[in-house]
């Protein structure tokens, strides 16, 4: 789900609509970590993420100098979108059409 409503907002809808299907399992703006966890293990047990547009122009600004035929180029948005369930919040335009690129 690609969505301009904030985080909490859209993880509430994803979940009214199953798309969201464990709460235990989700994390929202993949910086919630609790339980002691580090942000790389909670990512790896969860079943769904919601990243915010900040985070995605974030990763997408710190990937711009790299060559389009690099490997590691837009692997981070891959890694997101393996998950079971992901939706992305507060998301521009622009963005919207790079997550559907991706897909």
């Amino acid at each position: 789900m690609v969505t301009g409503d904030q985080p909490l907002t859209a993880a509430a809808i994803a979940k009214k609509v199953n798309i969201i299907t464990d709460d235990e399992k989700t994390i929202v703006n993949v910086d919630l970590i609790e339980q002691g966890m580090s942000s790389e293990e909670a990512f790896e047990k969860c079943t769904a993420v919601v990243i915010h547009g900040d985070e995605l122009a974030l990763k997408n600004t710190e990937e711009s100098t790299l060559d389009d035929k690099d490997p590691e180029k837009g692997r981070f948005l891959l890694n997101w979108i393996r998950k079971k369930e992901v939706v992305f919040a507060r998301t521009t335009p622009s963005q919207k059409l790079l997550i559907v690129d991706a897909c």
